[in-house]
């Protein structure tokens, strides 16, 4: 049996709901694990579970949102810890230093992302693409990158890629990071799109092998268009977090960007170009406001578009309030 400390950023934000939601993702995320419950310990918060320990599993418990640290429970109730492999995607610096009005939570960004990938084709697979149609300032790409995939992220707004893209170079250029940049321009039915591609390596000889290096995208464009701007059948897991329609009001239509979209309008217009991107068996993971958007809308438009929708436990249990206004929930589909 094994005990996994909560992280306690999750705490701070989801209060006691995160608990129930960082199980669901153990469970989604960890097909081994088996009789896992939430379970206090001399009054700290674990998650208890029985699982064949190897490499694979605990790089994946290591890329939980709610992973603080690993125990097992050994005679007489003894918790001894437990070893991770090596992590050396990017330094978890990345995380937490870029700082903006309506940034997401970057642990329920990362639990997203898990959630994502468990429900999809390819939780067992080493390398994994990523694509955030909705990716604002790269919360959601900058995690994906810690977590070793190659990344994508489409914003409407020219100037908000921009500081993502220069807040990338700036960190990778800060950690000595070997890299090269290279930027292009494809034509949609909405107009060009400018393309910024980062590839790079933590070690130079593997800067020198194309297979060995790390990808992150950002593209300035709409959205509803991106099966024009990137390669078809490409990516296993697309997380998008919609927008929550509590902020930036004020906004003009001239000026609106992807954070301020009605959510059911965005969807509807956008899903089917995403799916041209989506791999076979690949996964899609959204969270919105459940007080703007119901999750039976969210779910009726994957269905229409030809998604199979996870709506059985523990799927349907990430439903949590934010704040006042914004309460929060997932909703998953499948791309047969």
């Amino acid at each position: 049996m094994y005990a996994l400390l909560l992280h306690p950023g999750h705490n701070r934000v989801f209060f006691d709901r995160s608990k129930a939601l960082s199980l669901a993702e153990l469970e989604i995320s960890i097909k081994s694990a088996e009789n896992s419950s939430l379970k206090e310990i001399c009054g700290t918060s674990y998650i208890t579970f029985d699982a064949e320990m190897n490499d694979r599993v605990l790089t994946k418990l290591a890329n939980l949102s709610s992973y603080m640290a690993l125990f097992e429970i050994v005679d007489e109730g003894l918790l001894k810890p437990i070893a991770f492999p090596s992590k050396s995607a990017l330094p978890d610096g990345l995380r937490s230093m870029l700082k903006y009005a309506g940034k997401t939570n970057e642990n329920f960004t990362r639990m997203l992302i898990n959630v994502a990938v468990g429900a999809s084709d390819f939780s067992s697979d080493t390398k994994l693409c990523m694509l955030d149609p909705l990716s604002g300032k790269g919360t959601s790409l900058f995690e994906g990158l810690l977590m070793g995939m190659d990344v994508t992220g489409i914003e409407i707004g020219t100037k908000v890629v921009n500081e993502a893209a220069l807040f990338f170079k700036r960190f990778l250029e800060a950690e000595k990071v070997k890299h090269r940049i290279k930027k292009d321009r494809v034509k949609t039915d909405a107009g060009l799109t400018d393309l910024i591609h980062y590839s790079y390596a933590l070690e130079k000889d593997d800067f020198k092998r194309e297979e060995n290096l790390q990808r992150c995208t950002f593209a300035a464009g709409n959205s509803k268009h991106a099966h024009q701007m990137l390669k078809k059948n490409a990516f296993h897991v697309i997380t998008a977090d919609l927008p929550y329609g509590v902020q930036h009001s004020a906004v003009t239509a001239e000026k609106q960007s992807s954070f301020t979209r009605n959510p059911e309008a965005l969807l509807r217009g956008c899903v089917p170009s995403w799916l041209e991107l989506l791999k076979k068996g690949g996964a899609i993971a959204v969270s919105y406001n459940q007080n703007i958007i119901a999750k039976e809308k969210i779910d009726e438009i994957f269905t229409s578009n030809g998604l199979t929708v996870m709506g059985d436990e523990p799927y349907n249990s990430f439903e949590h309030r934010v704040d006042q206004a914004i309460v929060r929930n997932v909703s998953v589909g499948k791309k047969q």
